[in-house]
Order: structure tokens, then C-alpha cells, then sequence
């Protein structure tokens, strides 16, 4: 028991060392930058495409913010106004107009391959159209994590009237938390996803899938605990005004973007002790 704490502590560590190497902190920065520049394209994207898909712009768009709503625990009123009166364009703007909104909102994902690719030592970086075609593979999972989503939830709030046989109370436990294993595990493959397929240099599977659970872990933490330190003890309106839901949705952005590169380093880090201890 003893030498397994003592190796848990010498990862973490190691893991802290390599995060601070890197200049994780710097490279969370620049992705919540990009992530904020890129947000609002993609969603219009996303509208663009599931209302081509489902028929209707309306529909597409409330999934859309309901989907964000569960990614982004902030008081998002600013983020949804504008998507309502720019996705209300979206049927005209053409499918020029969807591949220009699309190639702007990459960048997020080229920048966190750059930051993949300094975590786990690749010595030369993709290409500049390489880069963005890894990064509208990602934008596809992307996308298909979103359906999946969509009829996850969609299946569990039908599934909420079957009491099979328990109290009422036992039914709101039980679904409650199935929503949040359904969410746990969608953050653990779209984070294991990302560290397995954007870097340049391979380090097998065993890393990212423990890098990736290690950050769905932290970030569906961080997003309850950053929920309620909002609403409660946050005074963000009173110091920024009318600035404060661009704040929050700033200061979020960091959080996720550091979860997202310290599980960047922990896959790393598992990987390289995982490869010097195989013959």
C-alpha cells in the first residue's frame, strides 16, 4: 500500500514538474484566447448544420444552448442572446459563409495541438493545412459527441417516468445520477480523443485514456464547484457590471483550458513511465 502511495505521489508530482516545464499555465491561456475567439463560430456552425438536419433552425438552436448549458456552468445570457440574433441569419448565410465560420473557429484546436505536441516532446509540428484538417476531424467527433448527447439526454428524460418499483425520491437519485455518468464519460472520451489523435507524435492509447479520465474527472468537478462559487459567493456583478458575464465565461474558459492541459501532461507522463518500463 505504502509503495503504491509512494508511486501515485512521485506521478503527481512528475506530472506538476512537467505541467510547470511546459508553461502549462501560459498554454491554457492561449487556448481559453482561441476558445473565445472560435466559440461563436463553431456554435453558428452547429446550428447551421443540425437545422439543415433537423428542419429547424429554432430546434437546432435550443439543443445547441442546452448542449453549451452543460459544457459552460455560467451565466451564459450575453453568449445566447447573440448565437438567437446571428443564428437567425444562418439560413441565408450559404455554404461560403458556414466554411468561413468553420475555418475561423479551427484555430482553437490547431493551438491545442501545438500544446499536445509540446506535452508529449513531438519535435516537429504538423503543417499548416495538416493541422487544420486534424482539427476538423476533431470539430467531426465533435459533433458526433453532440448527437450522442442530445439522445442520451433525450432517452433519460423519457426514461425518468418508469418508477421501477422505488420511491419517487429513489427515481430522482437514480436518473440524477446516470446523467451525471452519462456526462462523466462524455468528457472522458472527448478529452482522450483529443490527446490520442491532435499530437504529433504517437504515444499510444494507455496514456491518453488515463490523461482523459483523469480530466473528465477534474473537469466535471470543477464545473458543479465553479457553478455554485457563481451563484453564491461570486460578486462579479458588482465589480465588473455589465462586463460580469463576459468575466465569468473568461475566467471559465482558463479553468477548462488548464484541466484540459494538465490531463494533456498526466497522459504524458504515463506514457513515457508506461514505455521505459516495457522490455
Amino acid at each position: 500500500m505504502r509503495a503504491k502511495l509512494r508511486q501515485a505521489a512521485s506521478f503527481a508530482k512528475e506530472v506538476v514538474q512537467e505541467f510547470k516545464r511546459d508553461r502549462g499555465g501560459l498554454f491554457a491561456a492561449a487556448i481559453s484566447y482561441y476558445g473565445l475567439i472560435s466559440l461563436i463560430p463553431l456554435l453558428l456552425v452547429a446550428v447551421a448544420v443540425f437545422g439543415h438536419v433537423m428542419g429547424s433552425y429554432v430546434t437546432a438552436r435550443r439543443e445547441v444552448l442546452d448542449f453549451i448549458g452543460h459544457l459552460i456552468p455560467v451565466r451564459a445570457k450575453d453568449l445566447e442572446h447573440s448565437l438567437e440574433q446571428l443564428s437567425r441569419q444562418v439560413g441565408v448565410v450559404g455554404v461560403l459563409g458556414v466554411l468561413g465560420l468553420l475555418w475561423t473557429g479551427l484555430q482553437v484546436f490547431v493551438t491545442l495541438q501545438e500544446v499536445m505536441n509540446v506535452a508529449v516532446g513531438a519535435e516537429k509540428s504538423r503543417g499548416f493545412f495538416r493541422a487544420r484538417w486534424k482539427a476538423l476531424v476533431t470539430v467531426f467527433v465533435a459533433g458526433l459527441l453532440f448527437v450522442l448527447s442530445i439522445g442520451t439526454t433525450s432517452l433519460l428524460v423519457a426514461a425518468r417516468g418508469l418508477k421501477l418499483g422505488m420511491s419517487l425520491s429513489e427515481v430522482h437519485v437514480l436518473w440524477d445520477s446516470l446523467g451525471l455518468a452519462t456526462a462523466y464519460l462524455l468528457s472522458v472520451t472527448a478529452f482522450t480523443f483529443a490527446y490520442a489523435f491532435l499530437p504529433a507524435k504517437k504515444i499510444g492509447i494507455v496514456g491518453p485514456v488515463v490523461g482523459g479520465v483523469i480530466a473528465g474527472l477534474l473537469f466535471e468537478i470543477a464545473k458543479h464547484i465553479f457553478k455554485w462559487y457563481v451563484s453564491n459567493l461570486g460578486n462579479f456583478d458588482l465589480i465588473y457590471g455589465s462586463l460580469a458575464g463576459a468575466v465569468v465565461l473568461v475566467v471559465w474558459m482558463y479553468c477548462a483550458s488548464f484541466i484540459t492541459v494538465l490531463g494533456a501532461e498526466v497522459a504524458s507522463v504515463y506514457a513515457k513511465r508506461r514505455a521505459s518500463q516495457a522490455p
